[in-house]
C-alpha cells in the first residue's frame, strides 16, 4: 500500500541572520556536552525538534517499541557516553535509507533494516549516522550551504518538508567528502569498540548497492547513488586490511529472530508499491537466502508473477509449488496459481485452484476478488474455450 503523503509547514528561519560566524563548531565530548552553542545550532536544533514532531504526527514512525529498542540497544553500544542524547527513530518506508538530524534523531527506514542480515551490518549504519551527530556535521554543513546560496529551499521528506538551513544540514544533500570520510573512518572505529565484526561492514554497503536503482526508485538521502555506496565500501575494505584481535561479533541469529516479522512485511509493501526488480534483486542475495520465511518466499514469487518478464510466470509457479510441497496449507499459492491458470485461459485449473484457496476461509475482501475470477469462469460456459 502506497504511503499517505502528509504535508506539514515548518516554521521557516530566517536566513539572513544565520551569515558566517567566527564561532568555531567543536565536536560533542559526551552526553553532557550535548548543547546548542552557538545561535545557528539553535535553529538548526528547532528546525530538527519541529521535523520531529511533524514526522510523529504525520503517521510515518514505524510503531515496534520492541524493534526500535532493538536498534536503540545497538545505537548505545557503539555510542555509550551519548546514551540518551542519540535517539533511533524508524520509519514507514521499503526504500533504503538512513539520516542524521542536528538535534540527535536517527532516523532508519524499516527497509534497509530488512535488506541487512545482521548485527553488525546494522551496526555500521548506525555508527556512520552517529558520527554525524557528534561531529556536528550538520552544522559545518549548513554553513557551507549558506555561504553558497544565500537562500532557502523547502524539499520534501515522505510528504513532510525540510526547510532551508536543514534541508542543506542533514544527508539530504550528502555530506561533503571529507565529511563522510570522517563518518566511516570514526564510525569504523566505534564498531571496533562495540567489537562488532568489522568484515561484515562493507557486505552492509555490497546488500544495499545490490539492490539500490534495480527499479529506478529514487532516493535522496544516504544511499541514493552507486557511487556513494561503492565508496562506502572502498573505505571499509581498506580500513579492514588491518587485522583486529580478539573474537568479533556478527549476531546472525539474534538479528533474524527481531526483524523476521518486518520482512514479511517490508516485502508486502514493495510488491504494492510494484518494486519487483528490488525484491528479486535481494533474494539474490545469499546470506538473506538462509533467513527466508515461507510468506518472504511467497513475495518472491510475486514479484516474478507481477513483473511478468519472460520466464518470469515459470519462476514463480516454481516458487508456489515448493512452497505447498512444504505446506499444503499454504493457500495464498494457490490464489496466485488460479491467476496464472486463469490468464493462460486454462479455466479448469483455474477454478480448481480458486476452490482451494476459498476453503481455507480467506479474509473476505481476498474471497471477493476470487469469486469474481470463479463467476467469470462460470459464465464462459466451456471450460479451455475463449
Amino acid at each position: 500500500m502506497m504511503m499517505t503523503r502528509v504535508f506539514f509547514i515548518l516554521l521557516i528561519f530566517g536566513l539572513t541572520s544565520l551569515g558566517c560566524t567566527s564561532t568555531t563548531i567543536r565536536p560533542f565530548r559526551d552526553g553532557a556536552s550535548v548543547t546548542a552553542a552557538t545561535e545557528g545550532e539553535e535553529r538548526l536544533w528547532a528546525s530538527a525538534d519541529k521535523l520531529d514532531k511533524s514526522l510523529r504526527k504525520s503517521g510515518q514512525i514505524y510503531q515496534d517499541d520492541t524493534l526500535k529498542n532493538y536498534m536503540q540497544e545497538i545505537m548505545d553500544r557503539l555510542y555509550p557516553e551519548f546514551k540518551g542524547k542519540i535517539k533511533v527513530r524508524l520509519l514507514k518506508d521499503p526504500v533504503l535509507n538512513a539520516f542524521a538530524l542536528p538535534n540527535g534523531s536517527i532516523y532508519i527506514n524499516i527497509g534497509l533494516i530488512a535488506a541487512l542480515d545482521n548485527e553488525a551490518q546494522i551496526a555500521t549504519v548506525l555508527a556512520h549516522e552517529g558520527i554525524h551527530f557528534t561531529m556536528k556535521h550538520s552544522a559545518l554543513q549548513r554553513e557551507h550551504f549558506y555561504n553558497a546560496t544565500g537562500a532557502g529551499m523547502a524539499v520534501s521528506l515522505l510528504g513532510v518538508p525540510f526547510i532551508g538551513q536543514l534541508a542543506a544540514a542533514s544527508s539530504i544533500f550528502g555530506y561533503s567528502q571529507e565529511h563522510e570520510l570522517e563518518a566511516d573512518k570514526l564510525g569504523y572505529e566505534r564498531l571496533v569498540n562495540a567489537g562488532y565484526d568489522t568484515l561484515e561492514a562493507p557486505k552492509a554497503f555490497k546488500h544495499l548497492l545490490l539492490e539500490s536503482g534495480a527499479d529506478g526508485a529514487e532516493s535522496p538521502f544516504f544511499f541514493s547513488t552507486h557511487p556513494a555506496l561503492e565508496k562506502r565500501i572502498e573505505n571499509f575494505d581498506a580500513f579492514n586490511k588491518t587485522k583486529i584481535p580478539g573474537p568479533r561479533e556478527k549476531g546472525i541469529e539474534v538479528y533474524r529472530s527481531r526483524v523476521a516479522e518486518l520482512r514479511d512485511y517490508v516485502l508486502e509493501e514493495k510488491v504494492r508499491a510494484g518494486r519487483y526488480d528490488a525484491i528479486i534483486k535481494a533474494f539474490a542475495i545469499e546470506e538473506l537466502q538462509k533467513s527466508e520465511t515461507p510468506q518472504c518466499r511467497f513475495y518472491l514469487g510475486e514479484a516474478y508473477r507481477l513483473r511478468g518478464k519472460e520466464g518470469d510466470m515459470s519462476n514463480a509457479l516454481k516458487i508456489y509449488t515448493e512452497l505447498l510441497n512444504l505446506d499444503p496449507q499454504f493457500t495464498p499459492a494457490y490464489k496466485s496459481m488460479g491467476i496464472i491458470s486463469y490468464k493462460d485461459k486454462n479455466f479448469t485449473e483455474a477454478k480448481s485452484y480458486f476452490e482451494k484457496y476459498l476453503s481455507s476461509g480467506p479474509d473476505e475482501k481476498e474471497a471477493v476478488f476470487v469469486r469474481h475470477y470463479l463467476k467469470i469462469i462460470e459464465n464462459k460456459g466451456t471450460p479451455n474455450e475463449d
